[in-house]
Formats: C-alpha cells, sequence, structure tokens
C-alpha cells in the first residue's frame, strides 16, 4: 500500500500550530488501528490482547466475532492519552518478538515507520526512535533558537543571552515544558536587550515601547506592547488564579523574542 495523496504531495499540518504533546486525538487513535489492521493485518483479538495487557484489564468479548470487535474499539476510544502512547511502544515489542522468532523479517522496523508518519499527519510532537517515544526535534525552530543564542552572546549581551537559554530550555522540557518559566525568561531576555540598546536602564519593556517609538516599527510597537502586557498578566508576574496557559501561547513568546533579539541588535549596529 502506497503514501497517500496528502504524503505525496507534501501537504501537511498546519506548522504554525505547535505540535501536540499532552493529547491522543482521534487521528492517532484510528489512525493506530490502521497501521495495525491494514498494513500488518492484525487480528482484533490479536490487538485486543496486546491492549488489555497495557491497560491492565482482563478480555471480555469471550464470544468472537463483533463482542471482541467492539471491546477494542471502546478500550482505544477510552484509554487515557498517555496509554494511547503506551500501547504504541508495546506493539513495537510485539513486532520485534516476532522478528528476533523469525515470524517476520523487518516487521518492528516497518511499524516504526508507519507510526512516525501517523504521528507526522497528525501533528503530534512525538517520534519513535528505537521502539520508544520521544519529543520530536524540530531542526528548523532549534537552529533559529540557537542562532539567537550566539548572536547575543557574541555582543557580549549575557544576561539576555542567559534569559533567552532559560527561555528555551523551559519550553523544551520533557514531557512537561515549563511554561511560566519559558515567558518569563523571554521577556526577561527582549527588557534586557532593549534597555541597553535604547539606553534606558530603570525602565521595563513596556515603557521603552512607549518612550522609543524608533525601535519597532508600527503596528509592531502596538504587538509587542499588548505581548508585555499578556506576559506580565499571564506569564508569572501578575499571574491570574486559576488561568492555565498553554503550550502555543509559551511558544508563540518565545518564538517572537527569538526573532526580535536579533532584530535590536541590528539597530543598535546601524543595520537595516
Amino acid at each position: 500500500m502506497g503514501d497517500s495523496f496528502s504524503v505525496r504531495h507534501g501537504i501537511s499540518p498546519d506548522r504554525s500550530k505547535a505540535p501536540v504533546l499532552d493529547d491522543a486525538p482521534e487521528k492517532v487513535r484510528v489512525g493506530l488501528l490502521g497501521v495495525l489492521q491494514t498494513q500488518f493485518t492484525l487480528s482484533d483479538d490479536a490487538i485486543l490482547e496486546v491492549v488489555c495487557s497495557v491497560l491492565g484489564v482482563f478480555e471480555q468479548g469471550n464470544w468472537g466475532g463483533d463482542f471482541i470487535r467492539n471491546e477494542m474499539l471502546t478500550h482505544i476510544q477510552r484509554a487515557k492519552w498517555y496509554e494511547i502512547y503506551d500501547i504504541i511502544e508495546e506493539f513495537y515489542q510485539y513486532f520485534l518478538s516476532r522478528d528476533q522468532r523469525g515470524v517476520t523479517d523487518g516487521a518492528s522496523r516497518e511499524y516504526e515507520e508507519a507510526i512516525n508518519k501517523l504521528l507526522i499527519r497528525a501533528n503530534v510532537g512525538w517520534e519513535m526512535v528505537d521502539g520508544q517515544l520521544q519529543a520530536r526535534s524540530d531542526e528548523e525552530s532549534q537552529r533559529l533558537f540557537n542562532d539567537a543564542v550566539e548572536a547575543l552572546g557574541s555582543a557580549g549581551f549575557s544576561t539576555s543571552t542567559d534569559e533567552l537559554r532559560e527561555a528555551i530550555r523551559d519550553i523544551s522540557r520533557r514531557p512537561e515544558p515549563d511554561i511560566t518559566g519559558a515567558i518569563q525568561h523571554a521577556m526577561g531576555a527582549l527588557e534586557a536587550v532593549a534597555r541597553v540598546v535604547s539606553d534606558e536602564p530603570k525602565m521595563t519593556l513596556g515603557e521603552i515601547i512607549k518612550a522609543h517609538a524608533e525601535l519597532f516599527p508600527k503596528p509592531l510597537d502596538d504587538a509587542l506592547q499588548k505581548m508585555w502586557g499578556y506576559s506580565s498578566n499571564e506569564g508569572g508576574r501578575h499571574g491570574k488564579e486559576g488561568h492555565e496557559l498553554g503550550y502555543e501561547e509559551a511558544f508563540l513568546v518565545v518564538s517572537v523574542v527569538v526573532a526580535l533579539c536579533p532584530y535590536l541588535l541590528s539597530k543598535m549596529s546601524g543595520e537595516e
């Protein structure tokens, strides 16, 4: 069975959206069954046995036929998101065992490839490496992050370099990124650069944006003012009780800061 239309033509999920890390969306659950049943022709009974083993429950569908299938589907639908990834890893072991016993040849490798294609299509931020799921590395984002840190370090901005490095480390933590820490450190890095560039060592970033319109072209200055207010209210300086921040918001803040720090350096050096 060849690649689908979307794969052949390079149509992928919206990359402006942060990859999913704390959910197993329906596309993953349905796709897993598609891989097991269509590509590897596993029976409902074989799938149910592995699923029940991972979930720690007894099989109930001893009447066969539709009862087994319905039970299997129910477990897949109702399993917690992290249990789905436990199941995905367990099926790798299932195929690896068959390879080692000579029942199949390379089935575990083919399964891993199929799962990674599925996770990419579903915009899930995990990838399988040697049978274990780990956070997928976004090479382009990581390159931009590293370039920004290097630019600040080379310019002698030690405080900003440390703050941005901490922000990147916080947003990259797995399995749970430090959302509040990422926003705080990112805005701290931008504020430290802006203070030097504007020669206003005691002003906050919000005050600098208001006092130095030449630093940021319109409407970027307005957007930054709002982002500063957002990070001050939501990022931990004046956090709102009961309001839970999301990975997407934190990733956006860090990404914007990563782009703006080199921009401010260019303003200081007189570059366009």
